[in-house]
């Protein structure tokens, strides 16, 4: 049944990557059609540029609130896409992790110390500070910034910790069990951002240039950052033993 399933994650896997294909020749084409440029010159100037405007989202930021909002709405796909990538890892090859590959190395590293509930904690602790850190520093766009990296680095450590904690079921659902933490994470992300802007809309007003900072949305952000961390930090150990050392957890105290 095992072998079955493998290739049927393989068949839509390769379909994907087909249809990806397809579209990218077509792109492509039509990016021909335009005057030729050297695009290969002041190769350091070019990568500066791809970390300030795309990393950094520099230029997103001089309207702060949608800045803001893509900036996360970014990391959160980045994030995401190691579900992606673990969800077919583990349809193709049972045992896959994205922990043996290094790919979320802060989580991987304090869940061989801690329990996942307390790296869930962290992560959610820290998105909690960066959104109450956004309200004084609405103003200052390199310190909007710094409050939205630090949060991405909460999104991914409690991703991944999360991810570990609901596959942490027998080989054969764990396939599943991360395409149903990949979709619920998505849906609570686009519902997430929907309710933050209407509280914003009905407080500071409808977010615009010029417009106050949205600083009631990111106090409910933060509230519930620090509601879902205070949960998962006293939150008892599940009955079951720890996770196994195939999964992206170790040793507890």
């Amino acid at each position: 049944m095992t072998l079955v399933k493998s290739i049927a994650v393989l068949v839509v896997l390769l379909a994907a990557v087909g249809y990806f294909t397809i579209r990218a020749r077509r792109l492509y084409r039509m990016l021909r059609l335009g005057p030729n440029e050297n695009r290969f010159d002041n190769i350091p100037e070019r990568i500066r540029g791809v970390l300030s405007y795309v990393g950094l989202h520099t230029r997103m930021f001089r309207n702060l609130y949608s800045g803001t909002l893509h900036f996360f709405i970014f990391y959160g796909f980045v994030v995401l896409l190691t579900a992606i990538v673990q969800a077919f890892g583990e349809g193709i090859f049972p045992g896959f992790s994205l922990a043996v590959i290094g790919g979320a190395s802060l989580s991987a590293a304090l869940l061989r110390r801690y329990r996942p509930q307390l790296v869930v904690a962290l992560g959610l602790t820290g998105i909690a500070a960066a959104d109450l850190a956004l309200i004084p520093s609405a103003g200052a766009p390199l310190a909007v910034a710094a409050c939205a990296a630090v949060a991405g680095a909460g999104i991914g450590v409690s991703s991944v910790a999360t991810t570990g904690l609901g596959t942490d079921v027998e080989t054969y659902w764990r396939g599943s069990a991360s395409g149903i933490i990949n979709t619920a994470s998505q849906l609570g992300t686009a519902i997430g951002i929907a309710v933050l802007l209407l509280i914003a809309a009905a407080t500071t007003g409808t977010p615009a240039p010029g417009i106050p900072a949205p600083a009631i949305a990111w106090a409910v952000a933060a509230a519930v950052a620090a509601a879902g961390a205070v949960f998962f930090a006293t939150a008892s150990q599940c009955s079951r033993s720890p996770m196994t050392s195939g999964s992206v957890g170790g040793r507890r105290p």
